[in-house]
């Protein structure tokens, strides 16, 4: 046999990772342990990436045999909406999230979830209450969407709060009779894309927010007429800054419920967004 077709056999007998200079350990190679995370260090970031993600089904069997408290971190237009997993403890997280709130035994098995994979505020609960020493946490990524695109049952909320029932409804032409009267002033709740396309109504005031506005920004007088309009009759925000002023002592509050839309159906003029 030549050396040739000697050598040649020899390099067929060397297994071809080893050849590579691999190793022969076919198995797969075992995954970096996370470094623990301890109470106070966690951030929405990290719960995000850190805590289970349970399943539509998993919290619909464990919720049902109660050894899972779901939490619910939606706003409450996305509960109007949507409806709530049954039996979920409802929580304004997570800016102002009360700790109290959560059941008194840091060992409660918790699941957080808000409206659907890409929203932050179930992790950024999670991670409050895991830094408040809770450790049985976990999220349900699909949110109340996933929850009701599985055909599971939700509860529903009240539509109003006791505050928003008791602000007058108020049409189109009412408003804008009391407007041209200067007997009410306009008070705009609409984001800032919803006032570029549509407009505003002539000397309406515009509020920063919906839920963080300061009294400031409303007239000094208590009892002047406020009339409070948002996107459309299916827009909550301005029964909800009405209710919000109603705390802060005024009286005379209305709602156009027909918003900025039927504002423009009606064919009344606007004023651009400034």
């Amino acid at each position: 046999m030549t050396k040739a077709r000697l050598l040649l056999l020899s390099l067929l007998a060397i297994p071809l990772g080893t050849a590579c200079g691999a190793s022969q350990d076919t198995g797969d190679a075992p995954h970096e342990a996370h470094a623990p995370i301890e109470a106070g260090a966690w951030t929405a970031e990290l719960a995000m990436e850190r805590l289970p993600d349970l399943s539509v089904e998993a919290v619909a069997s464990a919720t049902r045999a109660g050894s899972l408290l779901a939490v619910d971190c939606n706003r409450e237009a996305t509960r109007r909406e949507f409806g709530v997993v049954p039996g979920a403890l409802l929580i304004d997280a997570p800016r102002s999230m009360d700790v109290d709130l959560l059941p008194p035994s840091r060992d409660a098995a918790l699941v957080f979830y808000c409206s659907g994979p890409t929203c932050m505020a179930a992790p950024a609960a999670a991670a409050i209450a895991l830094n408040a020493g809770y450790h049985d946490v976990s999220v349900m990524r699909a949110g109340i969407r996933g929850w009701v695109g599985a055909g599971e049952p939700v509860e529903a909320i009240a539509v109003e709060s006791q505050e928003a029932a008791e602000v007058n409804a108020v049409t189109v032409e009412e408003a804008a009779a009391l407007f041209a009267s200067r007997e009410a002033v306009a008070i705009d709740v609409n984001s800032t894309s919803t006032r570029q396309e549509f407009g505003v109504v002539p000397g309406a005031t515009l509020l920063s927010s919906v839920h963080g506005f300061e009294a400031t920004e409303l007239p000094d007088d208590r009892g002047a007429a406020l009339v409070f309009y948002c996107g459309s009759p299916q827009c909550t925000a301005a029964p909800e800054a009405a209710a919000r002023a109603m705390t802060f002592g005024f009286t005379n509050v209305h709602v156009m419920t027909a918003g900025i839309r039927g504002w423009t159906s009606a064919g009344l003029d606007v004023s651009p967004a400034p």
